[in-house]
């Protein structure tokens, strides 16, 4: 049984980076907590403020604040094409690939296509 919704497409890297930054506040947050020295208790709600703050721009605009930090660091030359380069599959054969498994049409089964 699957949803009868079709699902929102969005590109990989970009949502990983995000969740790489989700656990690396998460961390930072329970470790300045734990920690000992004068106000770590604050350093650390910070960090925990920030990522419930990001979680709920996500949540309630759509907005990834850690996509658009993926975005800048692309525009700033800090992650390399590599790392956002398309290798297995473009959107739309991935979207095809869900229409024609889930979806009740007479499609004709879709066709990989190489792109380099």
């Amino acid at each position: 049984v699957t949803s009868k919704f079709r699902p929102d497409f969005r590109p990989g890297p970009p949502k990983q980076f995000a969740s790489l930054c989700g656990i690396m506040f998460s961390g930072l947050g329970t470790l300045f907590y734990f920690v000992n020295f004068d106000g770590h208790e604050y350093v650390g709600c910070f960090f925990m403020a920030a990522l419930a703050g990001a979680a709920f721009l996500e949540w309630a605009l759509d907005f990834c604040l850690g996509c658009e930090f993926f975005a800048i660091g692309i525009y700033l030359g800090l992650i390399p094409d590599h790392v956002y380069r398309i290798y297995t599959s473009t959107r739309q054969e991935v979207e095809d690939s869900w229409d024609y498994k889930f979806l009740d049409s007479n499609a004709a089964e879709p066709v990989k296509i190489d792109t380099d």
